[in-house]
């Protein structure tokens, strides 16, 4: 190889493994728990879905949204989940029990995760 020549890297063939469907409007994020024990995926529909990882079905569905959530995230714990709203909110949500556990309003742009990592 001369000098300025870069070195090809070998290419990745990626093999579909899962598919999870039950959103009803696009999926605006996916994100896995720190543990692996779940897969989050939050939608225009107002929800966020948990799945098992152990067997790819939705475990629970966190409602409370008025309008499309465009992000969540797991805390580093995998204790809890956040989401963040077109309706301006965020929610932080207790995974065992799958109830609301605090809200922030009035936020124009926000992530899920800076929420997750305070929370």
């Amino acid at each position: 190889m001369t000098e300025g020549q870069m070195a090809a890297e070998p290419a990745v063939h990626y093999v579909k493994k899962h598919v999870c469907t039950g959103h009803k409007r696009a999926v605006s994020a996916v994100k896995f728990s720190p543990d692996g024990k779940w897969l989050a995926s939050s939608s225009a529909d107002m929800t966020v879905r948990l799945w098992s990882t152990s067997s790819w079905r939705c475990a629970h569905t966190l409602q409370g949204h008025s309008q499309g959530i465009s992000d969540c995230a797991f805390t580093a714990d995998s204790q809890y989940i956040a989401s963040a709203s077109d309706d301006r909110t965020a929610k932080l949500w207790e995974v065992r029990c799958r109830r609301p556990q605090g809200r922030a309003r009035g936020m124009l742009h926000f992530s899920a995760q800076a929420l997750a990592v305070a929370g």
